[in-house]
This record gives C-alpha cells, structure tokens and sequence, in this order.
C-alpha cells in the first residue's frame, strides 16, 4: 500500500495466482482484460478489490467492457467493490463480458455496472461462462431508448450460474434475462434481488425476469415491482422445471407472473402477487 502501481492493469500483469490487488480511490480510465486464474476455491481465488471505505470506479474509452474476458482461460476471479462505468465505451458492449467455456468461477461482488449504450448491451453477458457468481451490488441504466429494445441489466446464457441479493433496475429492455437461443442455459438461480422500473424508457418493453431455452432455473425470494412491460416474471417457450418460490410481485403494469407457450412442469408455490395488471397469466 505505502508503493502502489499507477495502474490496475499494471498489478494485473504481474499478479500471480491467489493473489490479493487493492484498488484505492479513484477514476481508472482502463479496462481489465487478463488476470492470472486462482488455485481452484474462492479461498485461493485471485482478487482485485476496492479498498474498503474508498470510491473506486474503472471507465475505459471507446471499444471493450470495463471488465472483458472473452474466449480466454480465466478462472476463480474475484472482484469486490468497484464501479463500472461503461458510458464511454462501444455502442452494444456491456460494462461486464464473461464469454467462452473456460471463463468460469468469477465472482461478481458489490459491483455497481451502469451505463452501457446501445441495442444489445447490458451489465452483464454471460455466453456461455459457468459456475459464475454475482453477489450484491447495482446494475442499473444500461441500454438506451431503442424500438424493440434487446438490452438487458444481467444476461445469464452458461449455466449453474447465481445471482443473489442484487438491484437490478433502470435498464432499456430485460432486468434479468437467463436464455439460451441454442437452450442449455440450465441450472441458474436468482435469489433475493430486487428488480425494479426496467424498460422505463425502452418503446417496445420487456419484462423484469425472464428464463426462457433452458432447465431448472430456481427463482425465489426476490423483490419486483413497477415493471411497465410484459411481465415481473416471465417464463416463456422452451423453459423446463422452472421453480419460483417465496417471490413478491406486485404493482406490474401487465402481468404479475406470465407462462407462455410450452414451458413444461413449471412450479409457483408460496409466492405474494397482487396489484398487477393480471396477476397469473397462463396465456
């Protein structure tokens, strides 16, 4: 702490695996794109975190996400306490990109990812990453007013993926989507977020959850309300054993809970839906 590098991107390249990197105060205008793989547990995970108690925000230039790891090997990455701030970077790039097979067990902690532009974008795209974790934190005005708006707050597409005690709100199309158009977006679970006021600003809106093309999507214990598009939780054609327990949906402009087409063996148990347009829809 008493030499710090100028840089994060410095400490990236010559931190080894395991290794522990604090970020102090301020405005990085760079962007993470490599970082040694942990040791194989969150204990021996490598780590860039925000010094606690302190305001720590990457905002690259033009061109990739704040964090990109993209068709690379990176695994057991944790990341705390940092804000993203995509306002600058390419038109349809998301403030995080976790893609390819062996991006796996990166862990998203109290991470605030907002505004990423463009038809497409989002706080998050996982395509299609597994056993990743986003924990806590914000993901919030991504996208902009785009008809038929394909722009999202988290975008789930690997599987046995988490999701677990975030905001998500603001965003010009989905909150939340987990899809897979070639299906296998399986095993995910969202638990215990909030998501709020999506598609605000978006002409054609979308709902706040949606698991659609994939197995086992578990949904439970999360907050949603003042979604003004199709629904709170929306669970559409080709979703299977999907399971939404415990949730509170209440004050969306359509429907509360909507099931469309063939999603088969589909649970709703012990959940609070009221003040919606339609509070079930099994249209």
């Amino acid at each position: 702490i008493s030499q710090p590098f100028l840089t994060i991107n410095k400490a990236t390249s010559v931190m080894t695996s395991g290794q522990l990197c604090y970020v102090r105060a301020g405005t990085f205008a760079e962007r993470i794109t490599s970082l040694a793989s942990g040791g194989g547990t969150w204990a021996t995970a490598t780590r860039i975190f925000g010094y606690p108690g302190e305001s720590v925000t990457i905002q690259p230039g033009s061109g990739n996400a704040c964090i990109h790891f993209d068709s690379v090997t990176a695994n057991w990455l944790h990341f705390k306490n940092l804000i993203l701030d995509a306002v600058n970077i390419t038109s349809g790039v998301p403030a995080v990109k976790l893609r390819g097979t062996n991006v796996h067990h990166v862990r998203l902690e109290d991470i605030e990812a907002k505004n990423a532009p463009g038809l497409g974008s989002g706080g998050l795209v996982n395509t299609p990453s597994h056993h990743c974790e986003i924990i806590g934190g914000r993901y919030h005005d991504n996208g902009l007013i785009v008809e038929n708006s394909a722009a999202y707050g988290l975008y789930i597409e690997g599987t046995d993926n988490l999701i677990d005690g975030c905001e998500v709100d603001a965003n010009g199309g989905y909150g939340i989507h987990v899809y897979s158009g070639a299906g296998g977006a399986d095993n995910n679970v969202v638990r215990r977020c909030r998501v709020h006021n999506n598609s605000v600003t978006a002409i054609f809106v979308r709902s706040g959850i949606t698991s659609q093309n994939g197995t086992g999507t578990l949904i439970y214990s999360n907050l949603i309300y003042d979604e003004p598009g199709e629904a709170g939780i929306y669970i559409s054609s080709g979703a299977v054993s999907v399971k939404i327990y415990h949730n509170t949906v209440y004050s969306n402009t359509a429907s509360g809970i909507k099931l469309r087409n063939a999603c088969d063996l589909t649970e709703i148990i012990n959940n609070i839906v009221f003040s919606n347009g339609t509070n079930i829809d099994r249209s």
